[in-house]
């Protein structure tokens, strides 16, 4: 039996356009376990490669499986909401929200963005949030929250977005055992909708 080309470890394709899907029940990419293996490798590699999407180098494969199984499961119960970048058959980009509860259903967290070393750069990243914040506002989501790890640039890339700085949690990440940084928190409120005048 042929191996499923999405549960095979391998660097993803490096040439062709990039699409950004929704991922999840009633979309057009299903967040079943070949999706899951793909998100996998792909959270694999940008972790190996020293991205901040909550793992160290060397990276423990089946903590991030544990990570993923947590994800697909939100994705599974409606609890999150996502999009992926695509590149002919391979995951090279993922982005997540997860809406409040109770007194706080007014607002989200994005969180899991993430872009393969091989795509960054292409507007893959941009295309992600910007979909996820669309996202947001269509179910309702007045305001949404996201942390970044302190000197990696990324507070940059997100106040170009329209976030702004709320806070900063100190030495909040322990990246090796003399390296911690702060988490900054950054904010986007996200512009109400107004229904179409018709008169």
């Amino acid at each position: 039996m042929t191996e499923h080309p999405l549960f095979q470890r391998r660097q993803a394709e490096t040439t062709g356009p990039v699409d950004v899907r929704r991922v999840g029940p009633g979309t057009s990419m299903a967040s079943d376990n070949a999706f899951a293996l793909a998100l996998l490798n792909l959270w694999e590699r940008v972790s190996e490669a020293g991205g901040a999407v909550g793992f160290t180098v060397p990276v423990d494969r089946s903590a991030v499986g544990a990570a993923v199984s947590v994800v697909i499961d939100d994705l599974r119960s409606g609890r999150a909401f996502a999009f992926a970048a695509t590149r002919g058959r391979d995951i090279v980009g993922f982005a997540m929200v997860r809406p409040g509860k109770q007194t706080t259903a007014h607002t989200g967290r994005i969180s899991q963005v993430m872009v393969d070393p091989g795509v960054q750069r292409s507007g893959a990243g941009t295309r992600l949030v910007q979909a996820v914040i669309r996202l947001a506002g269509e179910l309702g989501l007045e305001r949404i929250r996201l942390g970044v790890r302190d000197g990696t640039g990324l507070d940059g890339f997100y106040r170009r977005l329209g976030f702004v700085e709320a806070g900063r949690l100190p030495a909040w990440i322990r990246v090796a055992p003399d390296d911690d940084r702060d988490e900054v928190l950054m904010v986007l409120e996200i512009p109400r909708r107004t229904e179409p005048d018709r008169t």
